[in-house]
């Protein structure tokens, strides 16, 4: 079963420890310039996907872990590099 519009939100807005927040925030904007726009990388940041094992970004971002593995993911983007 698909999590609910309700999940995506709260993934998006929960609480991070202060030491991820400044990342966090970086990997938000950068999805955003990779998307065009915020709602995109908002939604590209709420939706599973195949390179996590179908887990959304939003839900690594939780932990240093995963947010190195979303930044990377989105560097591999930038550059061109989608394997």
């Amino acid at each position: 079963m698909w999590p609910s519009r309700a999940d995506h939100v709260s993934a998006l807005t929960r609480p991070v420890p202060d030491a991820l927040a400044e990342r966090v925030a970086r990997i938000k904007a950068k999805a955003a310039d990779l998307q065009t726009s915020v709602e995109a990388g908002e939604a590209w940041i709420a939706s599973p996907a195949i390179a996590f094992g179908w887990r959304r970004p939003a839900d690594l971002l939780t932990t240093e872990e995963g947010a190195e593995a979303v930044e990377t993911r989105l560097m591999r983007i930038d550059y061109g590099a989608y394997t």
